[in-house]
Order: structure tokens, then sequence, then C-alpha cells
């Protein structure tokens, strides 16, 4: 399964701030007692991004319905603002819908980023999630993503802290009908003092047979107080899957450093060099040299404030 953006014949651009929607595009949006109301109609064809203006604090409950055989991409910009951001998302795709979706995180690492994000894959639909998480004082971030019939989903989350930056990450993929596919892959930096907890765990039903995941957890620590936990686990009732885990804590190799260091680049850059080694197999998947060059361009800027 790739993360390819689609070619799009809508597109739409919809700023949200605490109490108005500019919109954009030619999408269904409204704003209610019970939240933010996103409809895309069966057959869309088309590119959609939030930005959000944090001048004030959002706490935002949205609901994203995609009609039966559209194909979205949806990109989730958090960058600029000073104040907290919270949100509980519900995303329905319909049969044979697909969504991309992008989540870029850079807020001031004085906030607070609470993201608690629900997906459900209707028959034969694609979910691919990509998440870069940079900024904040303090994340938190859950997704639940639900598979039926046919349907697969690949998630991504990458992150990089420094100073004293909390990331918690709470990650469940659940096979809830045969044939589907999944992937998950979490993949962090930390320096200075920042913390990460990073649980994933795979469920698959009694009715999920014929299903193959995989979950993996990897974190790159770049600093003696810099702390880190990765637990995956599996909860398989189904008998005929294929199903993987893994996970590691660890500090950059000594012995690749003496290697960069010996043959005249600075310890400085040989670190740099090593971390993005680390990061580069994930980097990879991503299959859109713009979401690559976005995520290097934040990590260069990132490794500049962190040495």
């Amino acid at each position: 399964m790739k993360n390819s953006i689609l070619k799009t014949e809508n597109f739409g651009t919809i700023l949200i701030t605490s109490n108005n929607i500019d919109n954009n595009s030619d999408i269904d949006i409204s704003r209610d007692k019970s939240g933010l109301q996103i409809n895309f109609p069966e057959d869309y064809n088309g590119k959609i991004k939030l930005d959000f203006d944090l001048s004030k604090e959002i706490n935002e409950k949205t609901f994203i319905n995609l009609g039966k055989n559209s194909h979205v991409d949806l990109s989730e910009e958090r960058i600029n603002g000073n104040s907290n951001y919270s949100s509980d998302i519900e995303i329905v795709l319909h049969e044979n819908s697909k969504l991309n979706n992008l989540e870029i995180q850079n807020l001031n690492n004085n906030l607070t980023n609470i993201i608690n994000k629900k997906i459900i894959c209707g028959k034969g639909s694609t979910f691919s999630r990509i998440m870069m998480c940079f900024g904040s004082k303090t994340n938190k971030s859950n997704i639940n993503i639900n598979l039926s019939e046919n349907s697969e989903a690949e998630d991504i989350e990458l992150f990089f802290g420094n100073e004293s930056q909390e990331f918690e990450l709470n990650t469940d993929l659940i096979h809830s009908e045969n044939k589907s596919k999944g992937n998950v892959i979490i993949k962090g930096i930390l320096i200075d003092k920042a913390k990460c907890n990073s649980n994933g765990i795979l469920k698959i039903k009694k009715e999920g047979q014929k299903t193959n995941t995989s979950l993996s957890e990897h974190i790159l620590l770049l600093s003696k107080d810099a702390k880190a936990q990765a637990v995956p686990a599996l909860e398989i009732e189904a008998d005929d899957v294929l199903a993987s885990h893994s996970a590691s804590v660890t500090q950059i190799d000594g012995d690749q450093l003496f290697y960069l260091t010996t043959r005249g680049i600075t310890e400085k850059e040989a670190k740099k060099t090593i971390t993005l080694g680390f990061l580069q197999s994930t980097i990879d998947k991503i299959n859109n040299e713009q979401i690559k060059n976005q995520f290097v361009n934040m990590f260069e800027e990132k490794w500049k404030q962190s040495n």
C-alpha cells in the first residue's frame, strides 16, 4: 500500500477558529452544538486543507464523512498560534472510499496539543495517515482505527522532541472483519530531557480471518536525560492471520559515530547523519516528494534549535 497523494479535481481550504469557519471549498461544512461537520459526497475526488487559527484556544469535536467511492486528501496543519488545542475527531469511510490524512503539528513548546481520533473503515476502503509532530510542551495522540472486510490502513507517526517536551502516543488498530490489512509505524527522536510513552496494539477479532497486519515502534535517544518507553501488543482471536510487532529504544551507536568522525565529519554532523539514517526507511515509505521535503525541512530547523 502506498501513501500516494491522488490527482484531484477539487481543492479547498478551511480556516477554523474558536468562533468561526472560513470555508473556501465546495464541501458541505457546518458547526452546531454537537461539533464541526464535514461531509464529502459519493464519488468526490478532491483535496482539502484544514488550517487552525490558534490565537484563541480551540476545543473541537469534528465529524468527517466520506461518501461511497470518494477519494480525498485531507491535511491538518496546526503550526501557528499561542493557544492550546484539543479535538475529538471521528472519520467514517464508506464503501470503497479512500482518505490520505496528513497531520502536521509544530506549535510553540509551551502549549498542549491533544488529539483523539477514531477511524471507521467501511468495506473495501483505504485509510493512510502521516503524522509529523514537532511542537508543543505536552502532546497526546490517541488514534483508534477499525477495519472492515477488505479494508486497509497504514499509520505512520514521526516525532522529534527536545527540551522538556512530552509525547504520549496510543495507537489501536482493530481488525473486525476478514481480509483486512494494516501497518503501523511509529518512529521518533528525543534529545535534552524530552520523554515519550508509545503504546501500540493490534487487535484481531474472531471474524478477522485472513488478516495481514504489523506494528513497529522505534525511538532514538540523543541524550542521557531523554527517556522513552515503547510497548507493542497483540490481541488475536482469529486463527488464520499474519501479525507481527517490534519495538526498540536505542542510543546512537558509538562505533558508527567514531567511524564518521575519523573521516573528517564533525561530531555534530555525524550525529545528524546517523539520526537521518535511523528515520530514512520510514521517510522512504512516504510516496510524495513534497511531504518528504516538508518533513526534512522541519527536521533541519528543529535540529538547529537542539544543538
